[in-house]
């Protein structure tokens, strides 16, 4: 592989080890359905168990350990993942790395291409996926309001690539593409588990020890500022209540005291039953079924959504602009700010009871060139004051609001769906 990076913890919290391969691609209209497609066809056999029954033997007979693979979208780059979780005794743990290995880089092709038939199948599974996306009325505004914010940046990318780009990916061509991705991409490997991290990076580099060219160099996501005019789109859709998606740009580096400032002012504005939002617009003046926030960190984009009546929908986006302005101005007490706190250091806590999630947590902090840990980040938000808060939200302005429309504005009681891109 052509670049490597290994991020290690050793805990022996768990009774098993958690390690993920994330090989990083840039963010592109050209190969992101390619990419999409690749964790499927994968997953479907390897040269040494041609078939899915004769890879699941192989998993069961390592302690049943675990495998998976996705591709994500992370700010505007592409992340094919590659997932193991195994019981570190007796040599499995090292087993099972070299079955990942088995997966990863040594394919089941014909004659230079993944076989037709199994590329048919997964063009299908994406296929419905991508239809698929209407399905959830609060998932697919959201995809919507930041597919029109962000339409000319990479991020407005979907990650799971475009229906009308399947049919002109063969087997061929998806095999050339994983082999360059292999040759030319950054790749990190992180790993949770009771291990020697000598032993582990010897063996790592040892099995993904593979012939690489050049580097590819991938920017950073860029972060941008509203543009001063609120673009505004609406949609009718056959729904039960309408959705409203409201995207503000803040301008804030996803690093340092003013985004973890930056993440107490989401908490405080819609970060559940203690926000300002829920209080104001459910609350206080019934306009809502649900209302909540969500920032995407690489992007510095907080994402404000609520399931609304369609004949409040207008009314419910001039209050929520009015409680951002309120907010903006000053009107935050200290007790929203302790709630906020309290609410963000039991969820970073959390994160540590769940290997995966310390997986998680890791890998964005590697993309990210941070070396916080996860104590270290609820002692940054210990100190966080109200003029921090108010400081960074001090460039926060509306960038786009989108509007769907339902065709029936019955009350279907239920709750709001949050994005972790």
């Amino acid at each position: 592989m052509s670049s490597v990076s290994i991020k290690f913890i050793p805990s022996a919290k768990f009774k098993t080890a958690v390690l993920c391969a994330l090989v990083h691609r840039p963010l592109r209209r050209d190969e992101v359905t390619r990419n999409a497609l690749l964790p499927g066809v994968l997953r479907r056999g390897c040269a040494k168990y041609p078939s899915l029954q004769g890879m699941r033997l192989a998993e069961e007979d390592l302690y049943g350990s675990l495998f998976g693979a996705q591709a994500v979208k992370k700010g505007e780059r592409q992340i094919l993942q590659f997932f193991l979780e195994a019981v570190p005794k007796d040599g499995n743990f090292y087993r099972s790395l070299e079955l990942l290995g088995e997966y990863m880089l040594r394919p089941l092709e014909r004659d230079g291409a993944f076989l037709p038939e199994i590329v048919a199948g997964e063009k299908e599974n994406l296929r419905a996926d991508i239809a698929a996306r209407i399905n959830s009325k609060a998932e697919y505004a959201r995809f919507r309001c930041l597919g029109e914010m962000c339409a000319e940046e990479p991020f407005g990318i979907p990650g799971d690539g475009f229906a009308e780009d399947l049919d002109g990916i063969s087997g061929e061509s998806l095999l050339a593409g994983w082999r360059q991705a292999l040759s030319e991409s950054p790749a990190d490997f992180v790993c949770v588990g009771d291990l020697d991290g000598g032993e582990l990076e010897r063996r790592i580099r040892e099995i993904f020890d593979l012939p690489g060219g050049e580097t590819i160099g991938i920017p950073d996501a860029e972060i941008r500022t509203a543009s001063g005019e609120v673009k505004t789109v609406k949609e009718e859709a056959d729904a039960t209540q309408g959705r409203l998606c409201m995207g503000l740009r803040c301008g804030v580096e996803p690093t340092g005291k003013r985004f973890y400032a930056l993440q107490t002012a989401n908490e405080i504005i819609g970060g559940g039953a203690n926000s300002k939002l829920f209080s104001s617009l459910r609350e206080k003046n019934s306009l809502c079924y649900t209302v909540g926030s969500v920032l995407y960190r690489f992007k510095s984009i907080m994402l404000i959504q609520s399931g609304v009546s369609t004949d409040k929908l207008e009314e419910a986006a001039g209050m929520i602009t009015r409680e951002i302005e309120k907010i903006k101005s000053g009107e935050i007490t200290e007790e929203d700010l302790a709630n906020a706190k309290s609410a963000l250091t039991k969820k970073y806590r959390s994160l540590q009871d769940y290997p995966s999630a310390v997986l998680d947590y890791q890998a964005a902090q590697s993309m990210l060139r941070e070396k916080d840990s996860l104590d270290d980040v609820v002692n940054r938000l210990n100190g966080i004051t109200v003029g921090d808060v108010l400081d960074s939200l001090s460039s926060a302005a509306a960038d786009t609001v989108y509007l769907m429309s339902g065709k029936d504005r019955g009350k279907d009681g239920r709750t709001g769906e949050e994005a972790s891109q």
